[in-house]
């Protein structure tokens, strides 16, 4: 009964990590996490919940690559605190509704049970407080000052509380039963808990209220750009058509004069003048056009005018107007951001820096190929969605990690790498929601 006791707190810590942070459970470090839990609860019995922490914190920063030391530990302290916390809740409401009796008399089977109560418990809290927790998991200064910092911090004041009670009921009061005060304290960190889970909910709000103000700020200054390289075009057509009429007199009065040597050199300086005005501009506005999201559009003209203020050979094809991508727009212009940028830098270190961009609309699909020039080099293609993983140099490698998450999270999408001598091009392929 030992055994089973430890293998169901082992399962309760387990679930309760993974409902927070979705990391994939290895099963050698399940069984190995057994092993380690029947050694540490025989000698050290209750205080076995000391090695909690180091024990999950360690896999997610060792064995699961997660980068933050901050938010492996809130992994680690966050599972540690609310296993212990919510069994002895569980622990708490049987004793108070009369069973204390049957509990004694068999322990180890009621304390496997209640080891397995809080895993439903905190599901069916996650599923009522509706908290995001997978937006923990970012580099957002935001998330590690205003969130991990303090929930980290009362998190181990209220775990180091619990561990105190327990030294408190088994080793001074060497009493199987708690206190009535440490019932009350008890209830007291149930209240906190709920309460910390309402500040993580409310940052995690605050967080993507600054993410949507930052989107529409950026959209709206990109649509400013947009708007006056439009202004801008006009101004220089119109210009044209003013210059373009002088010329023609020009023409006519060198037609007239029967002079051959000037009509020809007027009749090149009007060629002339029409490619410098008219090409000077590289980018096809007329294309951008096409794009019926406001969103898209402004963040695919700021990033095809960046590279085009690299002095990089910018090519657009948007042949039929795109009035819906079958995708969250926050995600579709994380997505293209995020290529566009890696096509960029790529690019501009080239000797002939290239990019070429299309969106494309087919029957049941909207298709977007960017493809940049690139300098040859060793890459494994299977590997450049890993996380860390750059050609660039050691921290580099989180674009394209985050390219494929957001693609995860639609059924309808996949993403295609070609690689050659000359281009480096990334396809990627939106199908219609079922």
């Amino acid at each position: 009964m030992f055994v089973l006791s430890v293998v169901t707190q082992v399962i309760l810590y387990w679930s309760i990590f993974y409902q927070i942070s979705k990391i994939k459970i290895k099963p050698l470090f399940v069984v190995i996490s057994v092993a380690y839990f029947l050694a540490t609860t025989y000698f050290l019995d209750a205080f076995s919940i000391f090695d909690i922490i180091p024990f999950f914190g360690m896999y997610a920063y060792c064995m699961e690559g997660v980068k933050q030391k901050s938010l492996a530990y809130f992994y680690a302290i966050y599972t540690a605190f609310a296993s212990v916390l919510l069994t002895n809740f569980s622990d708490a409401i049987l004793y108070e509704f009369g069973m204390g009796n049957f509990y004694d008399k068999h322990f180890m089977l009621m304390d496997s049970i209640t080891s397995l109560v809080p895993i439903f418990i905190h599901y069916v809290i996650l599923k009522i407080s509706r908290i995001d927790f997978d937006q923990v998991d970012t580099n957002s200064p935001f998330i590690k000052k205003n969130l991990l910092l303090p929930v980290n911090i009362i998190l181990s004041i209220f775990y180091l509380l619990i561990i105190f009670l327990s030294y408190y009921e088994i080793i001074l009061r060497k009493s199987s039963t708690a206190s009535e005060y440490t019932k009350y304290i008890l209830f007291l960190e149930i209240f906190g808990f709920f309460a910390i889970l309402a500040f993580i909910g409310n940052r995690i709000k605050d967080y993507w209220r600054m993410q949507i103000d930052e989107a529409r700020e950026t959209q709206y200054h990109n649509l400013n750009l947009y708007i006056n390289e439009v202004e801008g075009m006009y101004q220089t057509i119109r210009g044209f058509k003013h210059d373009y009429s002088n010329m023609l007199i020009s023409l006519k009065q060198s037609v007239d004069s029967g002079d051959i040597c000037q009509v020809q050199e007027t009749y090149e300086e009007i060629l002339n003048s029409a490619n410098l005005k008219l090409t000077g501009r590289t980018i096809n506005i007329a294309e951008l056009a096409n794009v019926g999201d406001p969103a898209v559009k402004s963040v695919l003209f700021w990033k095809l005018t960046e590279a085009r203020q690299k002095h990089i050979e910018v090519s657009i094809e948007i042949k039929k107007y795109i009035e819906k991508i079958d995708m969250d727009i926050l995600d579709f212009v994380r997505l293209t951001s995020i290529i566009l940028d890696n096509a960029i830098e790529e690019a501009v270190t080239t000797v002939n820096p290239k990019l070429n961009f299309a969106l494309i609309e087919e029957e049941h699909e909207i298709v977007m190929v960017v493809q940049n020039s690139w300098n040859v080099k060793n890459i494994a293609i299977s590997r450049i969605f890993e996380e860390g993983y750059s050609s660039k140099g050691e921290g580099r490698g989180t674009g394209l990690f985050n390219v494929r998450q957001i693609i995860n999270l639609y059924d309808n999408t996949s993403i295609d790498t070609e690689i050659d001598n000359h281009y480096f091009t990334q396809i990627i392929s939106i199908g219609d929601e079922i």
